[in-house]
């Protein structure tokens, strides 16, 4: 990392920056580091067949060993009395379990069961950031002594063949979400600065409806329902900083986070004629060698936090996040492509084809404004500042809040 910002400004921070730091001089805010550091994991498992039950176990160890530059530079930052400065570990590790379970109940169903612990490592800039200096009133600090952010999850369902060429599964799932990646604020003299922490914590449960027919007779047909909920603390890594500087009371209760979209359809259609293959439309012969699909997504609106005025509190702080919803959206994509042989017997095809995003036009409202949960309106009726004589309308048009319409991509290409 090597960020200066504001170079107009003299450097004036508390921490001594290392010898041969460029422009030691500059910069209201500076994070100058590079560090080395490992990253590895090792996995290991076993396929145990029964009469009647097949098991998938394992186990994968996950480790991080720190650069030793960042064990040495911190201990003497700590000596010095540096802002920020505390003991940094070597490194941190976890070894989680995995279990897979399949049972045949018929001779085209079985019934499966899944459990496992997965880790996964914080950025590095949330060990490293500001190791050099960047201090001020907004400033948030890495700490090298944050662990693996934790999932727990278990998966049971039923997968059924009912034909050949068409299979349905149903599961639900069940997530739980430790030592997530937040803020918690700490003061150093006058300063009061912001440290990354393992803090937070998030929970999402659901089913899933799958229904494949594989392809066969020129079509491919795949459809998935999804119903979940997802609640949790907060949504991203900075909400305890971000509601400090606000002067706002952090809300330690769950709730819904930014990505809990509570119904969610995936469809998706395939048509395919290879050379040769001609079909019929309405007594008419169709070209052949080429392939056609039609994919359909749905939603049924992500949350977002309203404002007072909608909710009809008396302060903002006692809205809860996240407790307004986004209208539906949805949207098709349409996509074809034509392929013609370069000569007879060759592998190589030259092909023609074009992609259609939004097939229909839909107006998808992607964001509101919180005051008056309008993509279009920006100020709310019962807000002091309301002026009914001024014209708002075309400076809240903001074109952000609403998805892309339709648009229509072109292409051709060689296969190989």
């Amino acid at each position: 990392m090597q960020a200066i910002q504001e170079p107009d400004l003299p450097y004036t921070g508390e921490a001594e920056l290392p010898a041969g730091s460029p422009w030691p001089d500059r910069g209201g805010s500076r994070d100058f580091y590079q560090y080395n550091p490992y990253e590895g994991a090792v996995y290991a498992q076993d396929k145990m067949e029964f009469e009647g039950l097949i098991v998938n176990a394992g186990l994968r160890y996950d480790f991080i060993i720190h650069d030793p530059d960042i064990v040495d530079e911190f201990s003497e930052r700590l000596r010095n009395d540096e802002p920020g400065a505390i003991v940094a570990n070597k490194g941190t590790s976890r070894i989680s379990p995995r279990l897979g379970i399949s049972h045949p109940i018929t001779e085209t169903s079985k019934l499966y069961f899944n459990y496992g612990h997965f880790y996964q490592a914080p950025q590095f800039q949330y060990f490293y950031r500001s190791a050099t200096a960047n201090f001020d009133v907004e400033s948030t600090i890495g700490n090298p002594n944050l662990e693996y952010e934790k999932t727990v999850q278990y998966e049971l369902g039923v997968n059924t063949m009912i034909t050949e060429q068409v299979v349905i599964d149903i599961s639900g799932y069940y997530k739980d979400q430790y030592d997530l990646i937040s803020t918690s604020d700490e003061r150093w003299k006058n300063l009061t600065l912001d440290r990354y922490v393992n803090l937070d914590y998030g929970r999402m449960r659901g089913f899933e409806l799958s229904v494949e027919k594989r392809p066969s007779h020129h079509y491919a047909l795949t459809f998935n329902y999804d119903y979940s909920y997802a609640f949790g603390k907060a949504s991203d890594q900075h909400a305890n900083r971000d509601a400090r500087l606000q002067n706002v009371p952090y809300n330690w209760d769950e709730h819904a986070l930014n990505w809990d979209e509570t119904h969610k359809i995936n469809a998706y259609l395939t048509l395919h004629y290879d050379k040769g293959e001609h079909a019929k439309l309405l007594g008419f012969t169709m070209p052949d060698d080429w392939m056609m699909t039609l994919q359909w997504e749905f939603g049924s609106g992500l949350p977002y936090t309203p404002s007072r005025y909608l909710t009809g509190d008396d302060n903002q702080n006692l809205v809860l996040p996240n407790s307004y919803r986004l209208p539906w959206h949805e949207t098709t994509t349409m996509k074809f492509e034509k392929y013609y042989s370069l000569y007879k017997g060759s592998y190589q095809r030259l092909f023609f084809g074009f992609t259609i995003n939004n097939l229909f036009n839909k107006k998808n409202v992607d964001a509101v404004y919180p005051e008056t949960g309008d993509p279009e309106l920006a100020v709310n009726p019962l807000n002091p500042e309301y002026n009914p004589f001024d014209n708002r309308a075309d400076f809240d048009a903001n074109p952000r809040n609403y998805g892309s319409g339709r648009n229509v991509h072109f292409r051709v290409g060689l296969t190989f």
